[in-house]
């Protein structure tokens, strides 16, 4: 399983939760953890951790920096 992982600023908690919440509803693959500081989605190759990573920051901030674990 690897992870893609992003600090996330207290501004923008609320609006990542929306998202992740949305992306869930359309896609049962999309598997995610918000904690106070961190938002962890999982996934089952590198590619696609990378793919999402890349994508949310498109999406929501451009400012938002990610890593990805394995």
């Amino acid at each position: 399983m690897w992870k893609t992982i992003f600090k996330i600023p207290k501004d923008l908690k609320s609006e990542i939760e929306v998202v992740c919440r949305d992306i869930k509803q359309k896609d049962n693959s999309f598997n995610f953890k918000i904690s106070d500081k961190k938002l962890i989605i999982f996934s089952a190759s590198e590619k696609q951790a990378y793919a999402r990573g890349y994508w949310f920051r498109q999406k929501v901030d451009k400012r938002l920096l990610f890593k990805v674990e394995k």
